[in-house]
């Protein structure tokens, strides 16, 4: 009797240890976020969160969206998985006639993030990395694999009789703040890349579309507009500096989601001045037509060419 009391209390002394063992090693491990972790999961003031992102976050969104463009971009004329194929042309086929040079710069709507790709059927081209293509969808140079509203614009341009040929240089990064594209931005040199680039073939630059503000349309506040009129002319200055004198046309353009920017809609209307050669480009803000909540359908990318078209016949010379 006395043998199978100990026995039973060396089994529970067993069970004890053994148990306690247990949950000192199933405790849990303290987690250790990485600075990249927060990329996955911040939301952008795009999507009209009040919840702020670090300017370093925006940073490396940026630089990671930018190293997969440039490397999808470089090998799209070969890319035979698209039935739209990138067809290198000469400089001699663009350069007749009546050319316009138009460089393109924003955020997602002047990028390719619209419903569907579409092909220029005129003479309308696509100047990237120093070479020239046929103007198809997605056009190189811009982040986005979808669709644009320059390659269905191009082919309205021409069918107007506004001009002969059409050189699109898109440089629109998705999803980027105002604060990018100045001077001291991660951003501008897209800008000043592509016209050091054009130069080399004695091409300016004719017109500049600006298509920019949902990303910094969530404050709501006087003092944000203030501080976008500052940035854009920032902007403006150091284009100017750069010895482009052309042209440039500003969206109204702030929706996201059913939300707008009345403040920053302002702001962007009172940037317009003859005098500097800053036109008003269309209200995109007025476009109901989106696929996903936010970029345009195809309806939606129709009906802004009509309202770049309505913009170009009255501003331009």
């Amino acid at each position: 009797m006395k043998v199978t009391n100990v026995f039973k209390v060396i089994i529970t002394a067993f069970l004890v240890i053994t148990f306690t063992v247990l949950m000192i090693s199933c405790k849990e491990a303290p987690v250790i976020e990485e600075a990249g972790d927060t990329t996955a999961i911040a939301k952008t003031p795009e999507t009209n969160s009040a919840t702020t992102v670090p300017e370093n976050t925006a940073i490396l969104k940026e630089t990671n969206e930018e190293k997969v463009v440039t490397e999808k971009t470089t090998t799209s004329n070969s890319n035979l998985e698209n039935k739209l194929v990138h067809k290198e042309v000469s400089f001699d086929e663009v350069n007749q006639g009546h050319l316009m040079v138009i460089l393109t710069f924003g955020q997602s709507q002047a990028a390719n993030n619209g419903e569907s790709k579409y092909s220029s059927k005129e003479n309308v081209y696509n100047y990237y990395d120093g070479k020239f293509y046929t103007a198809v969808d997605p056009l190189l140079g811009a982040t986005g694999k979808r669709g644009s509203v320059w390659t269905r614009l191009g082919d309205k341009i021409i069918e107007q009789g506004l001009c002969d040929h059409i050189l699109f240089v898109p440089v629109a990064f998705g999803a980027s703040g105002i604060e990018s594209w100045s001077p001291d931005g991660k951003l501008y040199h897209r800008i000043t890349d592509a016209i050091d680039g054009l130069r080399k073939y004695n091409l300016e630059i004719t017109h500049m579309f600006w298509s920019q503000g949902s990303y910094d349309s969530w404050q709501h506040t006087p003092e944000a507009a203030e501080k976008y009129k500052t940035e854009f002319m920032e902007i403006v200055d150091g284009i100017r500096k750069y010895g482009v004198n052309a042209p440039i046309y500003v969206s109204v353009e702030t929706y996201s989601y059913g939300n707008y920017d009345s403040f920053i809609q302002q702001a962007q209307r009172n940037l317009v001045n003859i005098d500097a050669k800053i036109y008003p480009g269309p209200n995109n803000d007025e476009i109901k037509e989106r696929w996903d909540g936010v970029h345009f359908s195809n309806k939606g990318l129709d009906k802004l060419a009509n309202l770049w078209i309505e913009i170009l016949k009255e501003y331009s010379n």
